[in-house]
């Protein structure tokens, strides 16, 4: 098996897919809640893992350059939404295309961000 950094970015249909079952999975989550139910701990750990996965598969994507601008606006805007529904802090981000020289991972914690502000105040 290849390094991740070699393997081929996911197709996206794939990411779709996995936004479409994701965003099932956020309402289920938003449904529970409403009813003031139990959440099942596994549910918010995979909205969670599949974020990451739509974010890094849309970064590589972007990378390669071989899919159509429409496709992956639309694709980025799938993962804001369902973001935005979740509504809790999420580890992995989608990076504009500014921030993606920053550091050398695909996505950036909170914590990285505001450890990197931090250095820009001490050049300044």
């Amino acid at each position: 098996m290849p390094p991740p950094s070699l393997a081929p970015a996911p197709t996206p249909s794939a990411l779709s897919s996995l936004s479409t079952q994701t965003l099932s999975r956020t309402l289920e989550l938003t449904r529970l809640h409403q009813l003031d139910l139990a959440t099942p701990a596994h549910l918010s750990s995979t909205i969670q893992g599949n974020l990451g996965k739509l974010a890094r598969g849309i970064n590589a994507l972007e990378r390669e350059g071989q899919t159509s601008h429409d496709v992956l606006v639309g694709l980025r805007g799938q993962w804001e939404r369902i973001a935005a529904l979740v509504g809790v802090h999420i580890e992995e981000r989608l990076r504009s295309e500014e921030e993606q020289g920053r550091t050398g991972r695909l996505v950036e914690t909170d914590d990285e961000r505001e450890a990197g502000d931090e250095d820009d105040d001490r050049d300044g």
